[in-house]
């Protein structure tokens, strides 16, 4: 009787080990956890191991490929050094072990881009660099394709990131600029200029040609033009240098507003930090 009941004991650890059930006497997985949704008073859920950072990361040697799967809750951010293993602990929440690292579960979809102070492609995510897809996985390929990336994936190298109409993916504008005549202000500029006079000598002639004016009684530092008939010649004070001015114009030279020098862009770039953005492609 006591071999029986040996025997019969030893059956059932052996069925419990093959699948166990909660709730339910007919579990369909190794662990099967039927929940209580009719009954409003009943929590239903499963909580993982809950741990603080810095717990895990004093528990780091213990985790090698074995526990690869294994599932936790982080409570509080760790206050001591990240370890290679915990590196990617950057929030509360659940983690899994990859094997060599604990990754965080995100929802995170095919495009999905990111900044990052990492240099290179790591668990799905892909450099934004400018590179040719053909250096990718078959799969990133068919993912990058899908994106419209069909030759080289985007280079986001001194670019800024925004919503602007044009093809998703493709580099518009530039970081400088060149300003046109008809961009400066309507200022209208002026300027100044000096000359001296010349001399303006008349052609003084005696009374006897009806067509022409004689200077006639005047003194010697002015002269009074009369009628063509009689008068003084006072020809010790004029040169008998004849000479006239036609219609003309006078125009002004100014410096260029700018020195003389070529024109240069203007650099319209702000102050920015250096990151390296990353789009997500998977394996």
């Amino acid at each position: 009787m006591k071999n029986l009941l040996l025997f019969t004991c030893i059956c059932l650890g052996y069925q419990a080990y093959s699948q166990v059930g909660i709730n339910t006497q007919t579990p369909l997985a190794t662990l099967d956890i039927t929940g209580k949704p009719a009954t409003t008073s009943a929590i239903d859920g499963v909580i993982a191991p809950r741990l603080s950072g810095d717990q895990l990361i004093s528990k780091d040697p213990v985790y090698t490929t074995a526990q690869t799967g294994s599932i936790i809750y982080i409570t509080v951010m760790p206050t001591v050094p990240l370890t290679s293993k915990t590196a990617n602990i950057s929030k509360t929440g659940y983690y899994y072990f990859n094997g060599t690292q604990w990754m965080a579960f995100e929802n995170t979809v095919i495009g999905d881009i990111k900044s990052s102070f990492l240099t290179a492609d790591h668990n799905g995510w892909v450099r934004l660099d400018g590179r040719s897809i053909s250096t990718l996985t078959t799969s990133q390929q068919s993912k990058a394709s899908s994106l419209g990336f069909s030759t080289n994936l985007p280079n986001a190298t001194n670019s800024y990131l925004v919503q602007n109409g044009s093809s998703l993916g493709s580099i518009s504008s530039s970081n400088t600029k060149t300003i046109s005549q008809n961009q400066l202000p309507n200022v209208q500029l002026g300027g100044t200029t000096n000359s001296v006079s010349p001399d303006i000598h008349y052609d003084i002639r005696n009374g006897t040609n009806p067509n022409q004016a004689q200077i006639a009684n005047g003194p010697s530092t002015s002269f009074l033009a009369a009628l063509n008939s009689s008068g003084t010649l006072q020809d010790n004070n004029v040169s008998p240098t004849e000479l006239w001015q036609d219609t003309h114009n006078h125009t002004i030279t100014t410096n260029s507003m700018n020195g003389g020098v070529t024109q240069q862009p203007i650099d319209i770039r702000p102050q920015s930090m250096s990151v390296n953005m990353f789009v997500f492609l998977g394996q």
